[in-house]
């Protein structure tokens, strides 16, 4: 689960750039780092039925301006019913390096232990809370590797 609700912090790295009001589409490829995942409750025989946990982490993403914009995340998650089509949901607060912008993220997540043991892979759309990105929206694919680090790509829609 760390590395699922670390891949909702990559968000804030975008947060921070200037370029939110371009005719192109704005795309980005972000990297991150997460810490420990801090967790809570968890019934069932694995403790793994409605576990919750949070994250912090820091970003860098590399926009397709040119811009390069880092920061921290914030984030939750929780297990989901295994009827469900993602195994895990995460939301984040994301805010870039200079405090001026202000992201949310919203992820489904499911295990791609295929690939590395502990690793999720992950879709989702983010917001603009405040700052330069407020009203806008985005979508991402995100890949946490199980080791504290996630790798993504992801573009604005507005």
């Amino acid at each position: 689960m760390k590395t699922i609700v670390a891949l909702a912090a990559a968000g804030a790295l975008l947060a921070g750039s200037s370029a939110y009001a371009q005719t192109e589409p704005l795309t980005f490829t972000i990297t991150g780092s997460w810490s420990e995942v801090a967790f809570t409750g968890g019934l069932g025989p694995e403790g793994m039925a409605a576990r919750a946990g949070n994250v912090d982490g820091t970003f860098q993403a590399v926009l397709s301006n040119g811009d390069v914009v880092n920061g921290t995340a914030h984030c939750v998650g929780m297990n989901q019913h295994p009827s469900q089509i993602f195994a895990l949901i995460i939301s984040c607060d994301t805010t870039s390096a200079t405090g001026d912008n202000t992201v949310a993220w919203l992820l489904g997540c499911n295990p791609a232990t295929d690939i590395a043991e502990g690793s999720y892979a992950c879709v989702g759309g983010f917001q603009g809370k405040a700052g330069l990105s407020e009203g806008t929206r985005g979508s991402m694919t995100m890949f946490f590797d199980g080791q504290g680090g996630s790798r993504g790509v992801g573009q604005w829609l507005n």
